[in-house]
């Protein structure tokens, strides 16, 4: 979901209900550097007043717990929670590795799942330092606006827990 589209989030749970599935969870878009694609452009950030009153009334009460809403980017936070680099690992079909499916970091080189010391390796090494850091500066800039790193609930509730 983003600035564009946040407002079709009822025809979505709607749709999702006709079908009969189980659960719906919507995402936040996650911002690229190029033109259209920012932070500021697309991005639903836990500031917008809009946006935050809007998904407060969204969700009818006899989908909450059924529906997850997007996490909303919040840019002022400072505190690091994205823990990605100490419970994922992703491998492609060349047994190649990384750790974030969001970030999609070149894979290819001498990063193998073979490897005997793959939660050791130099890679979720680094990662982790770099998010063990007080300081913002030493992520990679996808990390900075990150939603799973800096992102709230919608609304300060949280829609997946019933009542």
């Amino acid at each position: 979901m983003d600035q564009q589209n946040y407002r079709l989030i009822p025809e979505f749970i709607k749709k999702g209900e006709d079908l009969g599935v189980d659960h719906i969870s919507l995402y936040n878009f996650q911002p690229s550097p190029y033109d259209g694609f920012r932070v500021q452009e697309r991005t639903l950030l836990a500031h917008d007043q809009e946006v935050v009153e809007f998904l407060k009334t969204v969700v009818p009460e006899r989908l909450r717990g059924k529906v997850s809403l997007p996490t909303l980017l919040d840019l002022e936070q400072k505190e690091k929670k994205c823990r990605i680099h100490t419970t994922m690992l992703r491998v492609d079909a060349d047994k190649n590795y990384s750790g974030c499916s969001i970030m999609l970091l070149n894979m290819e080189g001498d990063k193998k799942i073979t490897d005997h010391e793959v939660w050791n390796s130099e890679f979720f090494q680094e990662m982790r330092g770099r998010f063990i850091s007080p300081n913002k500066d030493d992520l990679y800039d996808p990390c900075k606006v990150c939603t799973r790193n800096y992102g709230v609930e919608p609304c300060g509730i949280n829609m997946d827990s019933e009542g």
